[in-house]
């Protein structure tokens, strides 16, 4: 017996020669015994692996150790009965046993020694979930939609703004304009002003300014088209007394026009100063 169990291991190790190897096979293929036996042996193997193969192997040894040698030998039919059932009992108990114990250990090691959590990569490392999209299409940048531009004006509408400040002027008790505008010759037109301003506390020093704008009312006041100062020369007869201590003044201004056909506006005001004295209008 602890021969035929050498040679089962032999076979299943690869460990016979060619000539051994064959006579075997022919020998499990006339036993069906053996055939079973090295079948079981084979099983064994692949369940209970390296550790608890050799334990099963060592607890089935000492079984077949225990066992006379005169039971193994061939005697009587109902002797060898008894023996071979006695044996497959004890076989089926150990590998029972050797199962047991082959999961037990596997657990045991599996819950006692945790699992190292990998360490996080370091956050240099770590990508940006942007970068790893290099092969996707650029997303094009929305660019803000630019303000409309403003619509210039019909070249003959009136300003609201500049129409009510030319109804209501003169614009100022200190500094009383009145003035008219002209428009003379043809290549270019030239527009001319005539009037009066009566004050009492303009110095003679700080001129009036004359400034020209478009009906466009975007520009005002920042942006007139066209300036220049306005000429004044005192009245001597008697202004003083006859306008009330106020001082009678003759104002003029002329100057040419290169401008485009439309409404325009005319105002005057002191040099630094933003107070408007005087609103006009004319057409071209």
């Amino acid at each position: 017996m602890q021969e035929q169990y050498e040679k089962i291991e032999a076979y299943l190790n690869d460990e016979l020669s060619a000539a051994e190897r064959k006579a075997f096979e022919a020998d499990m293929a006339s036993d069906p015994a053996l055939a079973r036996e090295v079948d079981l042996h084979r099983r064994l193997t692949t369940v209970l692996g390296d550790e608890a193969e050799w334990q099963f192997r060592q607890n089935l040894q000492a079984l077949r150790d225990s066992v006379p040698d005169d039971q193994l030998k061939e005697g009587k039919p109902g002797n060898n009965r008894r023996a071979g059932g006695l044996l497959l009992g004890l076989l089926g108990l150990i590998v029972i046993a050797s199962l047991l114990y082959w999961y037990a250990t596997s657990d045991a090691t599996t819950t006692s020694e945790p699992v190292p959590e990998a360490p996080a990569p370091p956050a240099e490392t770590q990508q940006n979930p942007l970068e790893e999209a290099d092969d996707l299409p650029p997303v094009a940048e929305e660019k803000p939609t630019p303000p409309p531009e403003p619509v210039a004006p019909e070249p003959y509408a009136a300003s609201p703004q500049l129409e009510e400040l030319a109804k209501a002027s003169p614009l100022s008790n200190i500094y009383e304009f009145e003035l008219r505008s002209a428009i003379q010759g043809d290549n270019p037109k030239q527009l001319r002003l005539d009037g009066e301003l009566l004050s009492a506390q303009w110095e003679g020093q700080t001129p009036f300014v004359v400034e020209i704008f478009s009906n466009d009312p975007a520009p005002y006041p920042d942006r007139p088209v066209q300036e220049g100062e306005l000429l004044l020369q005192p009245i001597e007869e008697d202004g003083t007394i006859a306008y009330a201590a106020k001082q009678a003044y003759t104002a003029s201004y002329e100057a040419p026009l290169d401008l485009q056909p439309g409404l325009y506006y005319y105002q005057v005001r002191l040099q630094g100063l933003d107070e408007v004295l005087w609103v006009g209008r004319f057409k071209l």
